[in-house]
């Protein structure tokens, strides 16, 4: 009986590893898209500004 609790404890422990591992790299993925999108959304602001400033400023305040 010793012996299947060890094992369920050391299978447990397993999961719980990879279930951490596989968190860690949606988070770092997850992370990297919104900063993507983030960087695409400051060009995009950018150049909006510079074709016109007064669109610009009606859609900061949006």
């Amino acid at each position: 009986r010793s012996e299947g609790t060890e094992r369920a404890l050391k299978i447990r422990a397993d999961a719980d590893k990879e279930k951490q591992i596989i968190l860690s790299k949606a988070y770092e993925s997850s992370q990297k898209i919104k900063g993507e999108g983030e960087a695409r959304a400051i060009k995009i602001y950018a150049e909006a500004y510079q074709k016109d400033i007064k669109f610009y400023e009606l859609i900061r305040t949006l």
